[in-house]
């Protein structure tokens, strides 16, 4: 089977279709003239425009340099990047599965750690996959019996894990970044009393960000997208009950569906983001 038989042709009734990720990526490509097609079960974008050919898989525009990318999808490795620059974020330590013998996981790879970490940092963490996404298997740690549960569950998948600090915080942000100027910012809220994801997959609500916090967000995300090289992208800032400000992830895949779903007023705008995303490819 030949990935021709996965191919959606993008005219079929997508310019009447509702608001969606594919239908602006089609509209967005018919703004620069560029022929799109969905490969992969739709899974990659295949676009094409005089003879130059570039890619879009999943969320993640052919536009951020691979190595960059495997930075960012590492939470540990891009802690240790962004700290390195000097620009404040959250702290991370890595955790390793208790049967990596290799010698990079040595001291990082038993419950011991783990449990030290969990005291130093007032036997209040959050242990989560270092790769993972969307809020799934992370896991706040408050009593010394839950740590292996929760390591067992944030590394049930992934080679490693990592662990911060949590953090009591009062709001956060999402900035979208391109070519290092802001295109889109939001505010999270959380979705009831007792939760503390701010998560859109997980019932968080978005709103626009208060004119006095915006400058505090955009000069950040600015800020960590050029100590990175970020060309697109994410950049998700927490505010702390202390009142500081600082990265908690980035995101190389730009994943606007939730926001739109909540905001279907600023689907102009974000076409306008994509197509420009969209045009910059083909410059480069």
């Amino acid at each position: 089977m030949t990935n021709s038989e996965f191919i959606v042709k993008p005219t079929e009734g997508l310019e009447e279709a509702p608001i969606t990720y594919k239908r602006m990526l089609y509209q967005a490509c018919q703004d620069e003239g560029v022929k799109l097609r969905f490969l992969s079960r739709n899974w990659v974008k295949h676009l094409e425009k005089n003879g130059q050919v570039h890619f879009i898989t999943g969320y993640k525009f052919d536009l951020n340099p691979h190595a960059l990318g495997e930075i960012i999808d590492d939470k540990y490795a891009l802690f240790s990047v962004l700290k390195d620059a000097e620009v404040p974020i959250i702290e991370h330590a890595i955790v390793y599965r208790p049967d990596t013998n290799r010698s990079f996981a040595q001291g990082c790879n038993t419950i011991d750690y783990v449990r030290n970490y969990w005291l130093a940092h007032g036997g209040d963490i959050v242990i989560k996959p270092n790769n993972g996404t969307g809020g799934r298997r992370i896991v706040r740690v408050r009593a010394e019996e839950e740590l292996a549960l929760a390591l067992m569950k944030a590394l049930g998948q992934s080679y490693s894990g990592s662990m911060c600090p949590f953090y009591k915080i009062r709001h956060e942000y999402r900035a979208v970044t391109l070519d290092n100027e802001v295109r889109l910012s939001y505010m999270k809220t959380l979705p009831d009393e007792i939760s503390w994801k701010f998560n859109l997959q997980q019932g968080s609500k978005s709103e626009d960000i208060p004119a006095e916090k915006l400058p505090k967000v955009t000069t950040l995300a600015k800020q960590t997208s050029e100590a990175i090289g970020l060309r697109f992208g994410s950049v998700d800032i927490i505010e702390t009950e202390a009142g500081d400000f600082m990265v908690m992830e980035v995101n190389s895949g730009v994943m606007v569906s939730k926001f739109l779903k909540q905001h279907p007023d600023r689907y102009p705008e974000i076409r306008a983001m994509f197509r420009d995303a969209i045009r910059k490819m083909f410059e480069s």
